[in-house]
C-alpha cells in the first residue's frame, strides 16, 4: 500500500522510494516496541489518532524517578 501511495505521487524516483520502504519495514519489524501507531493513509483518521494519544499522553500518570506504584 505504501509503495503505491508514493508511485501515485511521483514525487519519488525509485531509489528514494526503495530506501523508504527498506525503513519502513525496519519501522514494522519494530513495532512491539512503540507505544502507538498512526497510518497515515486517510488524513482525518491520522489527525484523530494523533489527537487520542496526545490526549492519552496528557493523562497518563507516570511515576518520578525514585518513586514507585504500589
Amino acid at each position: 500500500e505504501l509503495e503505491r501511495r508514493m508511485r501515485g505521487r511521483r514525487s519519488e524516483n525509485d531509489d528514494a522510494i526503495a530506501k523508504r520502504l527498506l525503513n519502513a519495514r525496519s519501522e514494522l519489524a519494530q513495532r512491539r516496541y512503540y507505544d502507538y501507531a498512526v497510518t497515515n493513509d486517510e488524513i482525518p483518521a491520522a489527525v484523530a489518532g494523533i489527537r487520542a494519544i496526545l490526549t492519552a499522553e496528557h493523562c497518563r500518570i507516570r511515576t518520578v524517578a525514585g518513586d514507585q506504584k504500589s
